[in-house]
């Protein structure tokens, strides 16, 4: 039996600049068509680390400065 790609993936989003606040779980997220050079790669397991919500918050205040 064939299996066939996935038409949905569930993604962690990241909604806002507010730090961890503004990340999401979304479910049913659709898989966007790949191109001839795209590949499709499942993740069993991901991490954020502090550096993570550092960047959230500085990207938030480097528009706000600019």
């Amino acid at each position: 039996m064939l299996n066939m790609p996935a038409q949905t993936s569930t993604a962690w989003v990241l909604e806002d600049q507010k730090g961890f606040d503004s990340l999401n779980l979304v479910e049913g997220r659709p898989i966007p068509d790949l191109g001839d050079s795209d590949v499709l790669v499942k993740l069993y397991a991901a991490s954020l680390n502090y550096w993570d919500l550092v960047i959230a918050k500085v990207s938030k205040l480097i528009k706000h400065i600019s």
